[in-house]
């Protein structure tokens, strides 16, 4: 059965503790138009910019726009967000790492961005390639052990493609960016670039992927923006 993050702020707890299944088999995945930035909000009533609209942003929805695999997600209020007063919290603690990820649309070369806050023990981070639940690109970074870390995910095996210190603090907002065009990629901690990883053939020949969030343990999540770059280097 398919698990959406369902309703507003309303919903109450979203629950996924179930193996992960290929719930993306037959979703139709609509390419990003390039220099447009799109941006999910998870304040209330958030609006979708007329695709004539002049403006760049998309904003919309979690309910229609995100499937969820493990954790257990809810709409919560934070006024400590960046962009309070709402945020997306993951607060179950499992030992696989919880994911939401955009259901339709894909992004073959991006920057990707999220605003995230972790306490002990917990790390959160930006998905990104991912061609389904199980096979995705993952950047994460551990407020306790002041660690950031990129790697590529294919079901249970986890390949480190980069790791690297970076000084964040636990249960502080920090805003975790991924650029990544053409097999190289950067990750950058507040606006900081911490870890790369240069000429990942894997990543270079992957076709268009989804982005989303990550956690593993608890962890607040303050918007999402995305945008496909244009062209090649």
């Amino acid at each position: 059965m398919r698990a959406f993050l369902i309703a507003g702020l309303g919903a109450g707890l979203f629950a996924c503790n179930r193996p992960p299944l290929y719930i993306t088999a037959g979703l139709e995945l609509a390419s990003a138009e390039p220099a447009v930035l799109h941006r999910w909000s998870f304040d209330p009533a958030p609006h979708l910019q007329s695709p004539s609209s002049s403006s760049p942003i998309q904003i919309t929805s979690p309910h229609d726009r995100f499937f969820a695999v493990y954790g257990r997600w809810r709409i919560a209020a934070d006024a400590t967000a960046p962009s309070a007063p709402y945020v997306l919290e993951q607060a179950k603690a499992s030992k696989e790492p919880a994911r939401i990820l955009v259901e339709r649309i894909g992004f073959r070369s991006a920057v990707v961005r999220a605003r995230c806050r972790a306490g002990a023990s917990a790390s959160c981070g930006v998905i990104f390639g991912a061609q389904n639940e199980d096979d995705y690109f993952v950047a994460e970074v551990e407020p306790a052990t002041k660690t950031v870390k990129l790697s590529r995910v294919v079901a249970t095996v986890e390949i480190e493609l980069a790791r690297s210190s970076v000084q964040v603090t636990e249960d502080q907002w920090m805003a975790v960016s991924v650029w990544t065009r053409d097999g190289d990629t950067f990750v950058s901690v507040d606006g900081e670039v911490v870890a790369s990883s240069l000429h990942d053939e894997a990543l270079a020949r992957a076709p268009m992927g989804r982005v989303g969030l990550w956690s593993k343990g608890p962890a607040v999540f303050d918007d999402l923006a995305a945008m496909e770059l244009t062209g090649k280097h």
